[in-house]
């Protein structure tokens, strides 16, 4: 059977038209993102020479688990109100920002087995109410060179596992609070699901620089630490100082006046 010319334009135009709709709903292992970025740019995955405006939109483009965000300027870039439940990166350049909202997290995390890499970004809540800079509700957080600053808490640890290196904690109500079971600090033994690490960087000026909700104790006369400061191989220190109160707590067993410190180049664990 012939084809008409006029049928050959209709399928031409389907074709096209299907295309299109593929490419909406694609996405790209690696996606962009600048302060000269416009978030209707989704529709060519925030590439790098068509990159988006906010990390909430190209996160909509960027295959999961295993992709990265990468920001080209210094910009702020808005939150991410959608729970990060997979591995991904997030990286970030001296000046780059995400504005925390009043009762709202800058990133949410809840990935079991997982880990979510953050790098060189600024985590501001510029004095906004009930607002948290990382709220890391299971799996793995690894931040490194970045500030957590003027928020109501820098960084909540649930349950879950995060490292922090050179960052900076600046200002906030809470640096840093975790709850859920830790590790005894006398006897290396790690039977706990929630550790925060700190090498290198800075918690200064908060009002209470670490809060750990009821560890509780697991049978000896160690209290459970959950939050270290750990030399894991740079030979860093971390500066604590200014803060209103250093180390405090609730709960049976609550470790009010101990912060676990390993400095050394051996991992406790």
């Amino acid at each position: 059977m012939r084809m008409t010319i006029s049928s050959r334009k209709t399928l031409c135009v389907t074709a096209m038209t299907l295309a299109l709709i593929s490419g909406a709903h694609a996405s790209a292992t690696r996606t962009f993102i600048s302060g000269a970025g416009n978030d209707s740019n989704a529709s060519m995955n925030c590439a790098r020479l068509t990159p988006c405006r906010t990390l909430q939109v190209a996160l909509g483009v960027t295959t999961l688990p295993g992709g990265e965000i990468d920001a080209l300027d210094a910009a702020g870039y808005g939150s991410i109100s959608t729970t990060l439940t997979s591995s991904i990166t997030i990286l970030g350049v001296p000046g780059a920002a995400i504005s925390v909202p009043a009762s709202g997290a800058g990133i949410t995390i809840n990935a079991p087995g997982n880990t979510v890499i953050v790098d060189s970004f600024h985590f501001t809540g510029g004095g906004a109410s009930s607002s948290t800079g990382v709220t890391l509700n299971g799996g793995n957080l690894v931040m490194r060179n970045s500030v957590l600053k003027m928020l109501t808490t820098g960084l909540a640890v649930n349950s879950a596992h995060a490292t922090l290196l050179n960052v900076d904690v600046i200002g906030n109500g809470t640096g840093i609070t975790t709850t859920g079971t830790g590790l005894q600090p006398n006897d290396g033994v790690n039977t706990g699901v929630t550790e925060v690490l700190l090498d290198g960087g800075s918690v200064i000026n908060n009002t209470t620089a670490f809060f750990m909700n009821g560890p509780g104790l697991d049978g000896d006369s160690d209290p459970q630490v959950t939050i270290l400061i750990f030399a894991i191989g740079s030979g860093l220190t971390t500066s604590i100082s200014g803060n209103t109160t250093a180390v405090s707590g609730t709960g049976t067993g609550c470790p009010c006046s101990n912060l676990g410190t390993y400095q050394s180049l051996n991992n406790p664990h």
